[in-house]
C-alpha cells in the first residue's frame, strides 16, 4: 500500500511541474502602447513568480517581479507585478503596482484588462487593454530618453 501511495504522490508531483513548465518562458504583451516582457522562472507554493519590464520605447523602462496564477474563479489568470519607477511617468511616484485580469476566451488568447496604481492610489490609471503578443513582434526598449521625457499613453 505504501508504494502505492508514494507512486500517487509521484505522479502528483510529476504533473505539477509538467503544468508550471508549461507556465515557463518568456512571454510578451502589450499596453496601450506600452510592452511588457516578462519571464517565468519558477514556481513557488502555487504562484508561477514572474520577472520582466514595462516599457515604451525610448521613453521609460520599470523592472517588474510579480506572480501569474489562476483567479479565484479558476477560469482567468491574474497578472500581478510591482515595479519601481525612476522616471517622471507615473506621476513621479515611485512604488507602482500593476495588475492584469487575463481571460483565456479573448482573441488572441490571454487578453484583459490592466490597471495602475502608484504612491499608494497617488496615480492610478484602469481598464487598459493588454493584448499577448509574440515576442518578436515588441520593439526593443533600447536608445531611452532622458527621465524627463514623456509620451502618451500608459504612465503619462
Amino acid at each position: 500500500m505504501k508504494k502505492v501511495g508514494l507512486l500517487l504522490l509521484m505522479l502528483v508531483l510529476f504533473s505539477a511541474f509538467v503544468v508550471a513548465q508549461s507556465e515557463a518562458g518568456e512571454k510578451c504583451w502589450q499596453i496601450s502602447g506600452a510592452f511588457l516582457k516578462t519571464s517565468t522562472t519558477s514556481t513557488q507554493f502555487g504562484h508561477i513568480l514572474v520577472n520582466g519590464i514595462l516599457y515604451i520605447p525610448s521613453t521609460y523602462v520599470v523592472p517588474v517581479v510579480g506572480t501569474f496564477e489562476k483567479d479565484a474563479d479558476g477560469v482567468h489568470k491574474i497578472l500581478s507585478l510591482h515595479g519601481t519607477n525612476n522616471t517622471t511617468s507615473f506621476g513621479s511616484q515611485r512604488d507602482c503596482i500593476f495588475d492584469a485580469i487575463l481571460d483565456p476566451t479573448t482573441t488572441p488568447k490571454w487578453g484583459g484588462t490592466f490597471n495602475v496604481d502608484c504612491g499608494a492610489s497617488t496615480y492610478v490609471q484602469t481598464g487598459f487593454s493588454i493584448t499577448r503578443i509574440a515576442c518578436g513582434d515588441a520593439p526593443a526598449p533600447a536608445s531611452l530618453a532622458p527621465a524627463s521625457a514623456s509620451a502618451p499613453g500608459l504612465g503619462q
